[in-house]
């Protein structure tokens, strides 16, 4: 089953951001190759590029010493972007249902994006990925875990912060901006493989949400399970992205592709995840191609003149022959012919 084109999720809060800067709107169509309207809807999905292309857009048109546009974008945004996540969160019974509730529904931020909760020792660690990383240039995990500490702020107060921010990428000359914006220490590490984390000190995990509601909690637990549930029915699922997610991760993460692994780390049975695969028309191994291929091809778009040695070290080759097979075992086409159409 071939996978949809990119998510309108966050298109339309940052399509809307993007107006709210002084964006004149025809030159928003014309970056993006599309009209307005085609942007602002949950039914159709929109090319994988053209996100980066608004961010870029507000980019240019940003001053230098203005916070980045994520941050900012964060910072205004109402909350209700967490949609029927946000929901939840608010009558949650407490810190640590909360990270449970952002890491299990992570496909309700962001419908590719992964989001794991590690408890362990005196620390709580969230962790978010996106198969898109390189194109999308840290930016979708920027705006995630600043959204997720402007929901915790919103609901605990100032008070209860994440002790460190860690990004798998570098942000020269905007330090000051990212320490201000998080109230902690903020730390770019570019040898990380990307992603970001937020570590929180453990003994807030019980903190008891000032908001909590036990009935409504339930009934919002159910209403997120049947609206999963529907998607399973009505077309690709959260499962799916969630498994495609994991493959993800594991990648970026340099470890090995074992169906057992990726399984557990999508927090599903390996007897599932075929399950889910095979309600789909394709099995686990076909999907783990769907992603590299996703991957390689964000990869060469970022950067044209980049060796195939160094990409395919990326997706897990350690022969660049054998890169160049499964390419065209993938797409069909050639990496050769597709090279020549980055230029």
């Amino acid at each position: 089953m071939p996978a949809p084109k990119g998510s309108s999720a966050l298109v339309i809060p940052t399509v809307a951001f993007a107006l709210k800067q002084g964006i004149d709107a025809q030159k928003l169509e014309e970056r993006v190759g599309l009209p307005l309207c085609a942007l602002n809807t949950w039914e159709e999905r929109v090319a994988d590029d053209v996100l980066p292309r608004i961010w870029a857009l507000i980019a240019e048109e940003t001053s230098d010493a203005a916070p980045p546009p994520t941050l900012e974008m964060a910072r205004t945004a109402p909350i209700s972007f967490f949609g029927h996540l946000g929901d939840l969160t608010r009558v949650a019974p407490d810190l640590g249902t909360i990270l449970r509730a952002l890491a299990q529904n992570s496909g309700l931020i962001s419908d590719r994006a992964l989001v794991e909760l590690h408890v362990s020792g005196a620390a709580a660690t969230l962790r978010a990925w996106h198969p898109l990383e390189p194109l999308y240039g840290g930016r979708v995990h920027e705006l995630c875990v600043a959204m997720i500490s402007r929901l915790i702020t919103h609901i605990f107060g100032d008070e209860v912060r994440a002790a460190e921010v860690r990004f798998g990428f570098d942000r020269q000359g905007n330090q000051e901006h990212f320490d201000r914006f998080f109230g902690s220490t903020v730390r770019f590490d570019p040898s990380a493989g990307g992603g970001a984390t937020m570590v929180f000190d453990r003994s807030l995990l019980q903190r008891p949400n000032p908001g909590a509601n036990q009935v409504a909690a339930r009934f919002m637990e159910g209403f997120i399970t049947e609206l999963q549930a529907q998607q399973i029915r009505d077309g690709y699922p959260r499962e799916l992205w969630r498994l495609r997610g994991a493959i993800s991760a594991t990648l970026q993460d340099g470890q090995s592709l074992r169906a057992p692994d990726i399984a557990k780390r999508a927090g599903m049975s390996l007897r599932s995840t075929q399950r889910l695969a095979e309600q789909f028309g394709i099995t686990l191994r076909q999907l783990v191609d769907e992603v590299r291929l996703e991957r390689a091809k964000a990869l060469m778009t970022v950067n044209p003149s980049a060796s195939i040695d160094d990409v395919g070290r990326q997706l897990g080759f350690s022969d660049p022959s054998g890169f160049r097979r499964a390419f065209k075992n993938w797409s069909g086409e050639s990496l050769g012919t597709f090279r020549k159409r980055l230029r």
